[in-house]
């Protein structure tokens, strides 16, 4: 039997630094917010994984920005397909 830990986020960040180390997040819509899921299975390493999520929520951890910032965008993008965001509702529009 495959034991299996469940990771669950609805902080972008969280779920993009997650997503860095190689998890693919699937998706749930809780009334109207998003929550980033990730399924662990006995060849991840979940005690790496739950000590990155505490160390995230502890302020303790650090990415490469770059990397982070093109991670943050990717798991945007699918949370964005996931909740049928079309692409001009997704602009930011300044107040005058």
């Amino acid at each position: 039997m495959v034991e299996t830990t469940v990771l669950r986020t609805g902080d972008l960040a969280e779920a993009s630094v997650i997503s860095m180390h190689g998890l693919t997040p699937a998706l749930e819509q809780v009334g109207q917010r998003c929550v980033f899921v990730f399924a662990l299975t006995e060849d991840d390493d979940a005690e790496f994984f739950c000590g990155l999520l505490e160390d995230l929520q502890a302020s303790r951890s650090r990415v490469e920005p770059k990397r982070f910032a093109r991670e943050l965008k990717h798991v945007r993008e699918l949370m964005y397909d996931f909740m049928r965001v079309d692409r001009d509702s997704r602009r930011l529009h300044q107040p005058r």
